[in-house]
């Protein structure tokens, strides 16, 4: 799309100031988010294009967010493969027939109905696509191959995913069918939501963390370079790899134009490390958000002051806004953002 502060700033073109988003920017702070959910199911919210869309546009209305990010969740893959899925309040997702219980790679079995069982996802982005009339960028995204096995094996969020890491080496032979399984689930899902009009993507590996960098390299890198060679190629691809910053010298190299850093990891130090090969994005504690207006103004400022001059950075958190945020201090992120990062593009 033209005049996208977000897209330009990938491509390491002239921009006026540093654009910002938030990761779970559509979520349970917003009191508009909270009443409309609470009349439907989070799978019901998921699978309405027309709920879907309304929470989708509520941070960009509301906050003044330079892009959406459609209103989906990353194990509405693992739902489509065949695997049952449900939230449970207080829990979360948990699936009822975890591949730790039942090792049976068969039943998940890639088929043509695929992209049918996603049409939803679709339907939503034309929709978002359709009211935001190209005003703002709308980001399509899925979690990445390891990240969605961790899930699919445990069955459940977990503390340290022992189940997960254990079945690695106790079913070798199956997990590798599996991370096949679902890089290809994940590039066909991405390239079902780059058809439906998403201007640029993201792939989520929250738990590359669990992996010791061997085994990053070997498993969750070299599947996500893979999904990355076979997407469609018309729009920006952005990686977020948590606890991976040992990684980010080849993660640079694998096809991305943006990788994401987390709140652990030095934004000045990743800066240097990746040398203009790929924009950054990042990287505010979201704990942050938890204190006073003057202090979210203070940490943005010192995030911005972290990446220095340059037009490569998108201003964002080092992972998920967290539900007990205050609203005012999300809408004090922004405007510093907007007000302070101006300086950083001077010849802009």
């Amino acid at each position: 799309m033209q005049n996208s502060l977000i897209i330009d700033a990938i491509k390491g073109k002239p921009i006026p100031r540093t654009p910002v988003w938030i990761m779970r920017q559509a979520g349970r702070y917003l009191p508009q988010y909270r009443e409309l959910r609470g009349k439907v199911t989070l799978l019901e919210a998921f699978h309405s294009p027309e709920i879907a869309t309304e929470l989708t546009l509520q941070p960009v209305e509301l906050l003044g967010v330079d892009a959406a990010i459609i209103y989906s969740d990353i194990l509405l893959i693992p739902e489509a493969l065949g695997m049952s899925l449900d939230y449970i309040p207080g829990k979360g997702p948990v699936f009822e027939d975890p591949l730790r219980l039942e090792p049976n790679i068969e039943r998940l079995r890639i088929n043509s109905d695929f992209e049918e069982r996603l049409s939803f996802v679709a339907e939503s982005i034309r929709s978002v696509k359709d009211k935001l009339d190209n005003s703002k960028p709308l980001i399509g995204f899925t979690g990445s191959p390891w990240t969605l096995a961790v899930y699919m094996i445990e069955g459940e969020s977990s503390k340290s995913f022992v189940n997960a890491k254990t079945f690695i080496y106790k079913e070798p032979d199956l997990f590798e069918e599996l991370l096949e399984l679902l890089t290809e689930a994940v590039t066909r899902s991405l390239n079902l939501q780059i058809s439906a009009g998403a201007d640029l993507v993201q792939l989520f590996d929250s738990w590359a963390g669990l992996l010791n960098p061997q085994q990053f390299s070997d498993i969750s890198l070299a599947s996500m370079k893979e999904v990355i060679k076979n997407l469609d190629g018309s729009v920006p691809v952005i990686v977020f790899a948590k606890g991976a910053a040992h990684s980010l010298d080849v993660l640079a190299d694998i096809g991305a134009d943006c990788l994401g850093i987390d709140w652990g990891t030095s934004l000045t130090n990743s800066k240097s490390i990746v040398n203009n090969r790929v924009a950054l994005q990042g990287n505010l504690d979201p704990v942050v958000l938890l204190s006073n207006p003057e202090t979210v103004r203070k940490e943005t400022i010192r995030v911005l002051e972290a990446y220095g001059e340059g037009n490569g950075h998108i201003f964002n958190l080092g992972h998920g806004i967290l539900p007990e945020t205050p609203v005012e201090n999300v809408k004090t992120l922004i405007e510093t953002v907007r007000s302070e990062s101006g300086k950083y593009h001077k010849e802009s």
